[in-house]
């Protein structure tokens, strides 16, 4: 391949639907139905690793990336003494001379403080940089067909839930990913090579 000399250009190769490989699955939460019936609500996302390689491999040198990494506090009035409740970063990613810049958490910013106390939290800023690296990248439009996912993936089998690589719905899941994602890169570079 030649060497991509513009923002737009790169674009067209950065933003092509990836590998099935590069897509991962998570249970998100998990709730009962009205019947008793224990329900998992399962996410896919893009493993960054994927993102940064792409990146390396169609325009080395030609990126940068910047993350900022803070954490999330509150006073806990009980011990008397502040407390870390999660982390929150801000990534900034350079593609040619075109600079975006998003944030994630480790936790929802709406939850109450007794709400996030009750999680088990991961006191680990590496979920907060992941985050807001695949934000940051989808603002660029890499992997942004993951935030034009409509249908939710929920599965009532918690055995299921365990190796959600073999799951029959997940699978079935990625071929509807597949779709918006093919969608979504047509209509956005039908006109490229015209």
């Amino acid at each position: 391949m030649k060497e991509l000399t513009t923002y737009q250009e790169a674009l067209y190769y950065l933003c092509k639907p990836f590998p099935e490989d590069a897509i991962n699955f998570r249970v998100e939460r998990s709730f009962n139905s009205k019947d008793g019936k224990r329900i998992f609500k399962v996410v896919p996302y893009l493993d960054t690793r994927a993102i940064i390689y792409r990146m390396n491999a169609l325009i080395p040198g030609k990126w940068s990336l910047e993350t900022d990494i803070h954490e999330i506090k509150d006073f806990d009035f009980e011990q008397g003494k502040s407390v870390i409740l999660g982390f929150y970063a801000k990534s900034t990613l350079q593609i040619f001379d075109v600079r975006h810049s998003d944030v994630g958490s480790t936790t929802l910013p709406y939850d109450s403080i007794e709400n996030v106390k009750k999680q088990l939290i991961k006191l680990d800023p590496k979920t907060a940089v992941t985050d807001s690296i695949r934000r940051v990248a989808a603002l660029h439009g890499i992997g942004l067909y993951f935030w034009f996912l409509k249908k939710p993936l929920f599965i009532d089998n918690e055995e299921e839930t365990k190796n959600l690589a073999t799951s029959k719905k997940v699978k079935e899941y990625i071929t509807y990913i597949n779709e918006v994602a093919s969608n979504m890169y047509n209509l956005q570079f039908a006109s490229f090579n015209k």
